[in-house]
């Protein structure tokens, strides 16, 4: 029989700054503390006063709070031991430093109560301290409390397992891996998925879970730690686990965990680390055999951060990493990828590092990357006239910090961009445009640095004269003011001067 509501289980690990008011937050919830709820605090071999600290809400609250202490195993081996002895009816693994809203238990009892048919309730996770705000994974969830099928949406999957509640019976059977250092969360609540593929979702305006994103950036569970681990080990035991466990319930690999698979690959490859020639091989394999279970069509729906990624994942796909062979341009110059239109080439752009005067000279340097053709041209025309101003000098470079790469898979080519346009008198304008397949169309000019201002109305002091420089989107303007202009405004105004001293000597004279 439950004895609680809520059974709130906490692994502690060196947590004396945070975990006073952690578990205050638990015990000034809207919901009855001592009738309902439960916190078990299991100690990983903490070597701070957090022993201390627990030890004192233990004595406070004997029959609602259990301290236990175990040698350092991890956050899942503490999470099991607290399991063992849990007596509440739905269990929560709130993180020892995050905080939950304080109708948060109430909010989620109420939401089990009403739908019988999940297992699994999840809170919308707010950032506090170093960085603000609803994650964004969840904004796209709206503001209504309900149930998500993943059989219907499957891209609307949440891993966080301190963010979530579940109903007891759930680990009668399911424990959390002990064999992973890292996506533990993952694995537990795709394998729930993978039984019950629907979950309950809280809206952020009943309440929410607050993640501290601390400003001491010490985690334990920094992914730069467990590079090589993470990249392989962890990808490789995460996948053939779920993989195995989907084929207990599926004939065909469900979409989710497709999207899930995705998920895994992706996001390794948005936060490369330098590891090995060997483990990048391992890692190039699993890629590979995983992607073997994802059809085309949900790789392509995939929402990727760029269609750089999409071509990548599509390499895993036919194990051919000629990216010539994924992309192409259309009549009208839009990129495509098997069919789908991504963007227009317009939408390139070359990446300015410098934009100076020299010599008389506007001196361009930048870069462009190039991942469609090897025989295209970036030319400089007068806006006024259309006529050719200058061709830009184009050099390959193999720095890492330009190209657009994945590990060590480059992504086309990268050159460095150089050019020199004279200046002459009065205001000239120009754009810089991309000479391909017999089209010539202007592109975007964007700061390497990321701020377009730094651009924008800088001043130059040349033999010529004063020039101002401006930079907006797709266009240069330099506007000359020259020093023979300055001399002829001089001497205009030396006469106007010397005629106005005139007229007054002559009304000296008429007055006497």
């Amino acid at each position: 029989m439950n004895e609680f509501k809520f059974s709130i289980i906490i692994a502690v690990y060196n947590v004396e700054k945070y975990i006073k008011e952690t578990i205050d937050s638990v015990i000034n919830q809207t919901m009855d503390f001592e009738k309902n709820i439960e916190i078990i605090l299991v100690d990983d071999g903490s070597v701070d006063n957090s022993a201390v600290i627990c030890k004192e809400y233990e004595k406070k609250y004997p029959e609602n709070i259990k301290y236990l202490y175990q040698k350092n195993a991890g956050a899942s081996a503490a999470r099991n031991t607290g399991i063992k002895i849990a007596r509440g009816k739905y269990y929560n693994f709130l993180d020892s430093d995050d905080l939950l809203h304080e109708a948060a238990l109430e909010k989620v009892y109420e939401f089990f109560k009403k739908h019988e048919e999940v297992d699994m309730v999840t809170l919308p996770i707010e950032c506090i301290e170093r960085q603000q705000g609803l994650y964004q994974r969840y904004i796209k969830f709206g503001n209504i409390s309900k149930v998500i099928d993943l059989e219907a949406s499957p891209q609307d999957y949440v891993f966080s397992s301190a963010a979530s509640f579940y109903k007891a019976e759930v680990f009668a059977d399911t424990k959390f891996n002990t064999n992973l250092k890292l996506a533990e969360d993952l694995f537990f609540n795709t394998t729930l998925y993978l039984r019950n593929h629907k979950f309950g979702f809280i809206s952020p305006n009943e309440a929410v879970y607050y993640y501290r994103k601390r400003y001491s950036n010490n985690s334990i569970t920094n992914v730069n730690e467990y590079a090589e681990d993470w990249l392989v080990d962890i990808l490789g035991y995460v996948y053939k686990g779920l993989l195995k466990e989907s084929k207990k319930k599926y004939k065909k690999i469900p979409e989710f965990l497709q999207y899930i698979f995705i998920y895994n690959i992706v996001k390794r490859l948005d936060t490369p680390n330098f590891v090995s020639k060997n483990s990048l091989n391992d890692f190039y394999t699993i890629c590979e055999e995983m992607m073997s279970y994802v059809d085309e069509d949900i790789i392509i729906s995939y929402n990727y951060s760029s269609y750089y990624m999409l071509a990548m994942m599509l390499m895993f796909k036919s194990k051919d990493y000629d990216i010539k062979k994924i992309i192409y341009m259309d009549s009208k110059n839009n990129i495509c990828i098997k069919g789908k239109t991504i963007e227009n080439i317009a939408n390139y752009n070359l990446q300015i590092s410098s934009l100076k005067v020299v010599d008389n000279k506007l001196v361009i340097n930048g870069y462009f990357n190039d991942i469609l053709v090897d025989d295209f041209r970036l030319l400089c025309y007068h806006q006024e006239n259309q006529t050719l101003a200058s061709e830009l000098k184009l050099e390959t470079t193999n720095n890492i910090f330009l190209q657009k790469r994945f590990f060590d898979k480059v992504i086309g080519k990268t050159y460095f961009v150089t050019g020199e346009i004279p200046i002459d008198k009065g205001t000239k304008t120009y754009y810089i445009a991309l000479s391909v397949n017999n089209s010539t169309l202007p592109i975007q000019i964007k700061n390497i640095y990321g701020d377009d201002g730094i651009l924008v109305n800088q001043s130059y002091d040349t033999e010529l004269g004063k020039c101002i420089l401006q930079v907006n989107n797709q266009f240069i303007i330099t506007s000359l003011e020259s020093n023979e202009q300055k001399v002829e405004e001089k001497e205009e105004t030396k006469k106007e001067k010397t005629k106005k001293e005139e007229s007054e000597q002559q009304e000296i004279k008429l007055d006497k």
